[in-house]
């Protein structure tokens, strides 16, 4: 009887533990999402410049070519449409030669 007891006493207070936890850890998130405020970033002041490595020379210049060229005319279209929030998407591509010493 006295094992039951304190087996249910155990259990209730593993309950209660667990309860004050899970209460702990929501009132975290729920103070945490009062006090978010997501930041406001600028665009920048000039175009949006990206760089891009790939093979224009060497064995495997021609997977290169095509991804510049794929690369390029989805750049172009986007431009065409009037960029991203107004700015213009420039490529900046560096021949590696299919060489990883170079990439």
């Amino acid at each position: 009887m006295i094992v039951q007891r304190r087996q249910f006493s155990s259990a209730i207070n593993r309950m209660t533990m667990m309860g004050w936890v899970t209460f702990s850890i929501l009132l975290s998130i729920t103070i945490g999402l009062c006090t978010f405020q997501p930041i406001q970033a600028e665009p920048p002041a000039s175009d949006y410049v990206f760089g891009m490595s790939t093979a224009l020379t060497g064995p495997a210049s021609d997977l290169g070519e095509n991804m510049k060229t794929g690369v390029l005319a989805g750049f172009d279209r986007a431009n065409k449409q009037g960029g991203i929030r107004g700015k213009q998407l420039r490529l900046i591509i560096l021949d590696d030669g299919y060489e990883p010493s170079r990439t």
